[in-house]
């Protein structure tokens, strides 16, 4: 049987993923990565030390920030991995005028989680565009995380630092689930960008469901995921 290993978005927590695969078998067989466990958070380029894997047939599942640290993951230990979930997530943008003002946007932000009360950026946060389809808002508590690592994820995981992935997915001999929600349209369109090598890759659409698209409609996410897995 594959082993999962979910990595969370940026706010996220391992308990994310475990409220979702607690109410099915694959609980048994799926690891929460906690991203941000240590404060000396890697470059993209060594993403990879982010997730010690143990033996046997593995899965990357990553959503949001998950899901473009899993790029870089795949890209350096391809050998390592038997196929790969991406879920609402960014292959990478390749106008260099738009990355850079992506980038600036994330400093602000991460100037805004350094100092601004707790509140205030939650309430923000979550009036964000890009949430504003999904039926789902995780509750947040200050106590469960360190500003300063928050703060340090925006900056060193911006997408405005991001490679476009989107020739390497053209190649990428690995099977790929690529999955968003119908409400969030911004992020089909994107999905609609990607073209994926593998004949056993496949994209899906999650109905009733934005961007937090696991959260949004879980059984039919992990329908999606079952499927996929029995594929493979």
């Amino acid at each position: 049987m594959h082993k999962i290993y979910a990595l969370h978005g940026f706010l996220g927590k391992p308990s994310d993923w475990e409220s979702i695969f607690s109410i099915h078998p694959l609980k048994n067989s799926s690891y929460a990565v906690d991203l941000f466990r240590t404060s000396a958070l890697p470059p993209f380029s060594r993403a990879h030390e982010l997730v010690k894997a143990e033996s046997g047939p593995k899965v990357l599942l990553g959503y949001s920030l998950g899901g473009r640290i899993a790029f870089h993951i795949l890209q350096n230990q391809m050998h390592f991995w038997d196929a790969a979930i991406i879920v609402s997530s960014h292959p990478g943008i390749s106008c260099e005028k738009e990355k850079t003002l992506r980038l600036q946007n994330d400093l602000q932000w991460g100037t805004r989680f350094a100092n601004e009360p707790w509140d205030v950026l939650m309430r923000d946060w979550n009036r964000q565009q890009i949430f504003q389809t999904s039926g789902h808002t995780f509750a947040r508590d200050e106590k469960d995380f360190k500003r300063e690592i928050l703060q340090r994820s925006l900056t060193t995981y911006s997408l405005g630092r991001q490679a476009d992935f989107r020739p390497w997915l053209k190649t990428a001999d690995i099977p790929i689930l690529w999955m968003t929600g119908t409400n969030d349209i911004k992020y089909c369109q994107i999905a609609n960008t990607v073209e994926l090598k593998h004949p056993l890759s496949s994209k899906v659409v999650i109905p009733h469901a934005g961007h937090r698209t696991p959260w949004d409609n879980p059984s039919r996410f992990l329908d999606s995921v079952q499927s996929f897995l029995n594929s493979l």
